[in-house]
């Protein structure tokens, strides 16, 4: 049954897991990035992860309004959870404006890699579980369950692409690794 799985796959989805293999994998070392790009991924990733939010309003149908709000409450809840406990934590630290490039130094980290594919894992393994059991698509468990994950990945990424935003000079607040950011006393 497994390999029946994989060998349905669309090429198109190894395609964006190869993709995101590549990112991962560039992330794991040193790198300088443009303020734009810090601006554009964690948008990127949140608008996949609110996909399911979308898919899985429409799983339970039309005629159940409920659906949206379960789905998008499931969400919120994941990202407002994982928002409250770890901004401090997930944070990328020893990040830093270099001006003469007018660009990010972001030290590297296998943990980019690891949230993607955790995403796109957990986004593979929800389309399969409803392609094999249409009715688990409609249960508000598994979308419960399933959004309030991918609320938690967002919550990630933006946490993460937050705390670089932030060492840009003229950005809102102050940069991560300032000692008065990580004081738990003023979080």
């Amino acid at each position: 049954m497994v390999m029946s799985v994989l060998l349905h796959t669309p090429v198109w989805v190894w395609i964006i897991a190869a993709v995101l293999v590549r990112l991962g994998t560039l992330q794991a070392r040193d790198r300088t990035v443009s303020p734009w790009l810090v601006r554009a991924m964690p948008i990127l990733f949140v608008a996949l992860s609110l996909s399911g939010v979308v898919r899985g309003a429409g799983g339970i149908g039309a005629a159940a309004p409920s659906a949206a709000v379960l789905t998008l409450a499931a969400w919120l809840a994941g990202f407002a959870g994982v928002w409250a406990v770890g901004r401090r934590r997930l944070a990328v630290h020893g990040a830093r404006w270099l001006d003469a490039e007018r660009r990010i130094h972001v030290p590297g980290s296998w943990l980019p890699l690891l949230l993607m594919l955790g995403l796109f894992v957990s986004k593979y393994l929800s389309a399969v579980a409803a392609a094999l059991e249409p009715e688990i698509a409609r249960d508000p468990k598994y979308l419960v369950g399933c959004n309030l994950l991918f609320g938690a990945f967002a919550a990630v990424f933006w946490i993460r692409a937050r705390s670089l935003r932030r060492v840009v000079p003229g950005s809102r607040g102050r940069a991560v690794d300032a000692p008065e950011a990580r004081d738990p006393v003023n979080a």
